[in-house]
């Protein structure tokens, strides 16, 4: 057993919660009381496969996150039950036919930044016939999360993954920053970003009309993610005739 913390970003402060990361055999006879560490590396949205040259191209978590679970008789019912109790940053919420709730939020720092070193984000190509990683890019803006809009590339919390175009393009959005973006398959350079009306935190598609190819995401922002501007666009991007 050993507890979780990081560097500590000033004297006399640490960067940790009330948590414990454990390991071990055997079968879980009772809940755990503290908290675990969740949601490293890939997650939702998944990747996206190019097959002409084998790469596949993910988002890449590097924010911590934990989840509790916490004794019903704990819990305060009308909150607990509310909608949205449970969820990633919000109150503890009861879990169905047991005698728990869940509660789940992020490891932050006294400053309220994650516990990691940026890029708190990335997008990562794996060379599948190497079985190396060919490129990673820091996945996000941080000027919409930060009290100071400054716009440092140290990535984001996202959801929703990319898709790999036959033109050797990765398009994605996923980020909480408002923007959506494409890259190079091959080498990981930024094409284009585009400012969007609030985030696309979801899987862009792509279609052929006419002759001319478009691809398109829902941009609405999320539950927990981008809560700050919700919306209902769908947005289609296409080349300039």
């Amino acid at each position: 057993m050993q507890d979780v913390y990081d560097r500590e970003p000033a004297p006399g402060q640490r960067c940790g919660l009330p948590a414990r990361s454990e390991t071990g055999t055997g079968a879980v006879t009772s809940p755990p009381s503290s908290a675990r560490l969740t949601a490293g590396g890939m997650n939702w949205g998944g990747g996206a496969f190019d097959p002409d040259s084998d790469i596949l191209v993910a988002p890449v978590s590097e924010t911590p996150s934990w989840v509790k679970l916490v004794p019903n008789e704990e819990l305060d019912p009308e909150v607990a039950g509310a909608p949205g109790s449970g969820l990633p940053m919000g109150p503890p919420g009861f879990i169905d036919g047991t005698n728990y709730g869940l509660q789940q939020g992020v490891l932050f720092s006294p400053f309220m930044t994650p516990c990691t070193e940026p890029p708190w984000g990335k997008l990562v190509a794996v060379d599948m016939a190497a079985g190396e990683i060919l490129w990673e890019e820091p996945l996000g803006l941080i000027d919409k999360l930060s009290p100071i809009p400054i716009p440092l590339r140290w990535g984001t919390p996202f959801a929703g993954g990319p898709i790999a175009t036959g033109g050797g393009v990765v398009f994605i959005g996923a980020t909480a920053d408002e923007r959506f973006r494409a890259y190079d398959t091959l080498t990981g350079e930024l094409l284009w970003e585009f400012d969007g009306p609030t985030a696309a935190n979801a899987t862009p598609m792509t279609y052929m009309a006419d002759g001319k190819q478009f691809v398109v995401v829902a941009t609405g922002g999320h539950t927990w993610v981008y809560p700050f501007k919700k919306g209902d666009s769908v947005v289609a991007y296409s080349l300039p005739d």
